[in-house]
């Protein structure tokens, strides 16, 4: 922990990290406790035993990966949450590059990439207090694949995932990883809809003019992607010619 703190910059240093060997979920614990942890809480871990992904999805969590999740208490409406996820995601492409060197793109909406293999996804998980319309908080969970898993990646996803160096060799790059991912965030979330941002999140899209298929439970649509608005949604057209516009689900690039 002290190793992280060290390299924390700026509006970072407030960040109150903990760090632990092992939990189920980095989210699951900010989410039950959020009600008496302060803005800016964060909790790394080197495994988790019951990680999650969007969709309810399990998120296969060895070690080798960096699993952490961020607690902010922002005032932001509710229409406004996709923006967490979009500045999040810049936010963990520059920080794999500024360790790496390696090119990062990302697929709308929360995952990221290196040489065509998912490297990062990102859930956020919020709630909304209905008087107001504001969040009441968001926990922002990010798992990275900074190594590959000693035994290799699972058959299901060997495939599609990828890892930023590859095998294991650790030599302080989660640490480094970590926090700089703590100081992009702290400097790109006191804006999370700037247009700067958003503007390099399509910049950084890996599925503009790409075929794709809509995923939506157990139907698929296939659609060729446009654009992604100003608001984060992605703009898609459909093969009879339709034009829509998504502001959640999932969608596959077609290979």
């Amino acid at each position: 922990m002290n190793a992280i703190y060290e390299l924390l910059k700026n509006g970072a240093k407030n960040y109150s990290v903990t760090v632990v060997d092992e939990i189920n979920s980095t989210n699951s614990y900010l989410k039950d406790n959020a009600e008496n942890l302060k803005d800016g809480a964060v909790i790394i871990a080197k495994k988790q035993t019951a990680g999650r992904g969007r969709l309810g999805r399990s998120f296969i969590s060895e070690k080798g990966g960096l699993y952490m999740s961020l607690l902010i208490k922002p005032s932001l409406c509710a229409e406004k949450s996709l923006f967490i996820t979009t500045t999040t995601a810049v936010a963990v492409a520059r920080a794999i590059e500024a360790v790496s060197d390696k090119k990062t793109g990302i697929k709308w909406v929360n995952d990221l990439f290196i040489d065509g293999k998912k490297v990062c996804g990102i859930l956020v998980e919020s709630t909304t207090n209905p008087k107001t319309g504001l969040l009441d908080y968001a926990v922002i969970g990010i798992g990275v694949n900074v190594y590959e898993p000693e035994s290799g990646f699972d058959a299901e996803i060997k495939d599609i995932a990828g890892a930023v160096f590859g095998k294991n060799n650790d030599n302080g790059n989660i640490t480094r990883l970590a926090a700089e991912i703590l100081n992009q965030l702290s400097d790109l979330l006191a804006e999370p809809h700037s247009k700067e941002v958003l503007n390099e999140y399509r910049n950084r899209s890996v599925v503009i003019g790409k075929k794709v298929d809509i995923i939506k439970g157990s139907n698929t649509v296939s659609a060729t992607v446009i654009d992604i608005d100003d608001d984060a949604a992605i703009i898609l057209e459909l093969s009879n010619g339709e034009v829509i516009k998504k502001t959640s689900g999932e969608i596959s690039i077609r290979l």
